[in-house]
């Protein structure tokens, strides 16, 4: 098992010696929140995507690699989402445009769209 959220979100501001101040200053997230977070006496979930948006770019890590560390994400998550684009760098736009016409009519009759 990997480090918890709080720990990974400790680790990105420690790595860069910022203080929680300079990241409030950057973020608008407050000192008091983060540090709650870095702790574990908060969830991380306590923040917004929005929040953890800023975070991310802040630290400069992707932000799915942010999501898959904060436990937003699991590994099984990214496997299924990146499924869908196996191959899709071979159709043309138009073909992509007829396969999301197909995705869009096969849905439908499940209600999801």
């Amino acid at each position: 098992m990997g480090i918890s959220a709080s720990e990974y979100l400790k680790n990105c501001r420690k790595a860069q010696n910022i203080s929680l101040s300079t990241v409030y200053e950057k973020t608008e997230i407050t000192n008091s929140r983060l540090s709650h977070i870095e702790k574990g006496k908060s969830s991380i979930n306590v923040l917004a995507p929005e929040e953890m948006r800023k975070l991310a770019q802040f630290y400069r890590v992707p932000m799915v690699e942010f999501l898959l560390n904060t436990g937003y994400l699991t590994p099984k998550d990214l496997s299924d989402y990146q499924k869908v684009f196996d191959g899709i760098s071979l159709l043309s736009d138009d073909e992509i445009d007829h396969v999301q016409a197909e995705i869009d009519f096969l849905n439908r009759g499940r209600g999801s769209l």
